[in-house]
């Protein structure tokens, strides 16, 4: 395998794993508006995954610097999406003005982009193990600034105040996990920069990537994150898929290709299915708990409700006696 493989396949795995969670979290209740939100974050995510595996493909200038477009048109919409998203899900309406304000914004970088990529994208040149590397253009650095760094650090120090304010335990974990899980995916992606300004650094970070749109589907869905057997699917998922995806790109005859292909797919639907079941046993159980608790309440109330009445009919029968 070569090294330049790596990121190929890294890039499939993102688009894979994005698409996937996004539409089957969607699905799951597609009115309310933090699933809308989130299938909007993933299907960015998923526009630049797709641009990225592509463009480290391309034979030729023309090829590449098409692939390279759609990548960059994703990634300007993925930190806006990413802080509507945190507004639902944090139930934090007070920045909708500023979502807005900075929504024109992107959408003023994005007209730029399609009338005059040479604003942002100057010219492709071997890059180290890549063959068509951007140099950044004079209006780059104001996407890397004002869209995918403000936008991320503004939504984490929404997080960061919701997991002072609140006292569940649950809500804490919630918004810690998605704060640390957020961390390590826009730093694995921020990786991919640094190229762009001839800094030699290779964009390991994107790696990371695939693996925030599951924990933030889980918090979509609203089910406990530190479920043991969540985390061990999870894993189990997230590792059997990225096998089966590197055994696809590697054969050595059209045959063995087909039986890839077979193989990943069986794998691709065993994994939904377990992911399903696994959700729908921990709903289950989280109704059950909610139901016990209901009836602590009510034995409670009940109890206390029977022992007022006693207690006086208790004393007058003393009092008479």
């Amino acid at each position: 395998m070569k090294l330049l493989d790596i990121f190929i396949i890294s890039g499939w795995i993102n688009f894979i794993f994005s698409l996937s969670w996004g539409l089957f979290v969607f699905l799951k209740n597609y009115k309310d508006k933090i699933n809308i939100s989130f299938l909007l974050l993933t299907l960015s995510i998923a526009f630049w995954s797709l641009g990225y595996a592509n463009w480290l493909t391309s034979t030729s200038h023309s090829e590449a610097f098409l692939w390279l477009h759609i990548l960059n048109l994703g990634s300007f919409l993925i930190p806006l999406f990413y802080l509507l998203w945190v507004s639902y899900i944090t139930s934090y309406h007070q920045i909708n003005k500023i979502i807005f304000v900075f929504g024109i914004f992107v959408t003023i970088l994005l007209f730029l982009y399609i009338i005059k990529p040479n604003l942002f994208v100057v010219s492709l040149a071997k890059k180290s193990i890549f063959d068509f590397w951007p140099d950044a253009g004079p209006f780059y650095k104001f996407y890397i600034i004002l869209d995918y760094l403000i936008l991320f650090l503004i939504a984490q120090i929404i997080l960061f105040i919701k997991f002072l304010k609140t006292n569940i335990k649950y809500e804490k974990l919630k918004y810690l996990t998605i704060f640390v899980t957020a961390l390590l995916g826009f730093s694995g992606g921020f990786t991919n920069f640094f190229l762009w300004y001839d800094i030699y650094i290779l964009p390991w970070g994107n790696l990371l990537v695939g693996i925030f749109p599951i924990i933030f589907g889980w918090a979509t869905l609203r089910i406990g994150l530190f479920n043991i057997k969540i985390l061990a699917a999870e894993f189990f998922v997230y590792l059997i898929n990225m096998i089966s995806i590197m055994r696809i790109f590697y054969y050595r005859n059209y045959l063995e290709l087909f039986f890839n292909l077979i193989f990943g797919l069986l794998i691709f639907l065993f994994s939904l299915m377990l992911l399903r079941s696994v959700i729908r046993e921990v709903e289950q159980k989280e109704k059950l708990e909610e139901l016990n608790r209901l009836k602590s309440e009510f034995l409670s109330f009940a109890s206390h409700q029977v022992k007022a009445p006693m207690a006086v009919v208790k004393g007058y029968a003393e009092l008479i006696m």
